[in-house]
């Protein structure tokens, strides 16, 4: 079993990686950890989960919004 906490930083699998220490040695580390991962992952969320959902719900709305027109 390999170490948990690698230059200041948790590295235990499964787990999200936490500064404990924070220093010039893992200066990239709390770069990623702090600012990119997070970023990264609100972008997927956007990208997964908002986008096709904004798609389904306008495309809901207008396609009924034109049949009611249509229809009057």
């Amino acid at each position: 079993m390999g170490s948990v906490v690698a230059n200041g930083v948790t590295t235990a699998p499964g787990f999200k990686a936490m500064i404990l220490v924070p220093s010039a040695a893992n200066a990239g580390d709390q770069v990623w950890v702090e600012w990119m991962e997070p970023f990264f992952w609100e972008a997927a969320q956007i990208i997964a989960v908002d986008i096709p959902a904004d798609i389904f719900y306008n495309g809901l709305y207008g396609g009924l919004a034109w049949v009611w027109h249509e229809l009057a």
